[in-house]
């Protein structure tokens, strides 16, 4: 019998994923392994809002300039008032996803790590798995269909074609 010992379990808060931590939870239950419970968010996890004020001390909230609309340019954005103050937020949706993640093994006796990283989930997920010694991925399958499907492929297919390591996909 093939024994695992660095398991990940790919979360996404869907009713799949949900499916996918019971697996996986039973699955390190059985080899004694680590589990590793990854979300990947596809947009940056923090952005940078600029708050600044006009000399009639207005306050205006301005996102980054780079974000231009197709056709404009920097030459027809007005001027910007001085910048008083930067801060950075952070996107809530990752704290959702890992707190079910966490509510789902909050009584299991397993050494479980939690990680959220930003980027495509594909590529996030085999390459967390490839450098950090995971020897299975368990990942739902979102059974997206038609020519969704066709067209894009799932991520959990995905995954399978590209992981250098066991996959399994939890219906």
């Amino acid at each position: 019998m093939t024994v695992f010992e660095n398991m990940l379990v790919a979360f996404d808060g869907s009713e799949d994923g949900m499916k996918a931590i019971e697996v996986a939870e039973e699955l390190a239950n059985v080899h004694g392994a680590r589990l590793t419970v990854l979300y990947v968010h596809d947009e940056p996890l923090e952005h940078t809002v600029s708050i600044s004020k006009s000399a009639k001390g207005e306050s205006y909230l301005l996102k980054s300039r780079d974000l231009l609309t197709p056709g404009a340019t920097t030459s027809n954005i007005p001027p910007v008032p001085e910048l008083e103050e930067n801060i950075v937020v952070e996107d809530e949706i990752p704290i959702h996803v890992m707190n079910q993640a966490k509510g789902k093994l909050e009584s299991t006796d397993l050494e479980v790590t939690y990680k959220t990283l930003s980027g495509k989930p594909v590529t996030e997920i085999t390459n967390y798995a490839k450098e950090n010694g995971i020897d299975m991925i368990i990942i739902g399958n979102r059974g997206i269909s038609g020519i969704k499907k066709f067209v894009q492929g799932s991520v959990s297919q995905k995954v399978t074609n590209d992981a250098e390591c066991a996959v399994f996909v939890v219906k």
